[in-house]
């Protein structure tokens, strides 16, 4: 049994694709999403129901109070705490619920999979950022964050603070991460906010869980690869001292909507999930179009290998192409932008054209 707790304030444009990532592949697990619609006015409730959510709505006091609703309507067992703008990627539930199966308390997070962000401040901060130690090799709470049955009394209700996921890792001693979900860091002025609201956040609680500046700079000054990316990553932490306020990324949440269907194009043996992999990263940018396998760490921009999922209209119109590199010249020439993520594997890799499946 595991509750989902997702708080959402004017979150319509995300919050079905965060609720559908949760259910997605939960038909072994007793799963129910719960998201507490906190002083919205756009249409996030209805969003969520046709998502398969169960809804409540509130006045809008504050994050920590919707969560605190939503714990009020969780069952007994392990409760994730999901933001309504994060989407898991497949399987990363069946993996948190499996590490949170254990009879000690316990605290468990995916890991970040970064998107590759725009610009140059955007890139060099997240170089640096996603290698810190406190985020790669912990429970980074930053979109999702899960508490087990036995730690539940060590969260049984959240106080009024901005950095929720931060004080909840202050809570636990044993912290495991499992699974995957899609990250994506906003750019320029909203970056420099949203850092300096993480930072804010984190030295408002009485215990901080993050590691200190010089601590960080320790780190970094030990790795020569990353002094390039260091101007950016320092720049954002100066700038972000000169403004305060609370920051919310607007940037990041206008992904549109998705298509009717999609077309499946293989020219390798896909592994049993890549379809369901391509199609995450499909619904939380749909405007891409066009989605791959791809090589290295991160979601980017750029021409599928092996396996690809486009919109079935789209395909259509470019006239069907079924080799992956006219398919991404094609979409690019009417207005794609392609992604490809390192998640959805193949093997096998065949010569010639691909093969299709609506």
């Amino acid at each position: 049994m595991i509750d989902v707790v997702v708080p959402a304030r004017d979150e319509g444009a995300l919050v079905g694709a965060c609720v559908r990532s949760a259910l997605v592949g939960s038909a072994d697990l007793d799963v129910r999403v719960v998201v507490v619609a906190n002083g919205c006015s756009d249409d996030t409730a209805e969003r969520a129901r046709e998502a398969g959510a169960v809804v409540v709505e509130t006045a809008g006091e504050g994050k920590a109070a919707a969560l605190n609703v939503g714990l009020g309507h969780c069952r007994e067992g392990a409760v994730v705490f999901l933001d309504a703008d994060t989407v898991l990627t497949p399987g990363t539930l069946g993996a948190m619920a499996a590490a949170l199966d254990v009879p000690r308390p316990r605290l468990v997070g995916p890991r970040p999979l970064l998107v590759e962000p725009d610009g140059w401040l955007a890139r060099g901060f997240a170089a640096v950022w996603t290698r810190l130690p406190g985020v790669a090799d912990d429970v980074v709470g930053a979109g999702c964050y899960a508490v087990n049955a036995a730690g539940r009394d060590l969260v049984p209700a959240f106080p009024d603070v901005v950095a929720d996921d931060a004080w909840a890792r202050t809570r636990f001693a044993e912290r495991v991460v499992a699974g995957t979900f899609l990250f994506v860091l906003p750019r320029g002025r909203e970056l420099v906010d949203v850092v300096r609201r993480w930072r804010d956040g984190n030295a408002a609680l009485p215990e901080s869980p993050s590691a200190s500046t010089a601590r960080n700079l320790t780190f970094i000054a030990r790795r020569p690869r990353l002094w390039p990316r260091l101007p950016a990553f320092l720049a954002v932490l100066v700038l972000g001292r000169r403004r305060r306020g609370w920051a919310r990324a607007d940037g990041v949440r206008q992904p549109g909507r998705m298509a009717s269907s999609y077309t499946f194009l293989t020219s390798a043996t896909p592994a049993d999930d890549a379809y369901d992999q391509l199609y995450a990263v499909a619904s939380r940018f749909p405007r891409a179009g066009v989605y791959g396998a791809g090589p290295g760490e991160l979601v980017r921009y750029g021409k599928p290998v092996g396996v690809a999922l486009v919109e079935t209209a789209l395909w259509e119109r470019i006239g069907r192409p079924t080799d992956l590199g006219v398919l991404h010249t094609r979409s690019r020439a009417v207005g794609a932008t392609p992604m490809t993520t390192p998640l959805a594997r193949f093997t096998a890799p065949r010569p010639g054209l691909a093969s299709a499946a609506t």
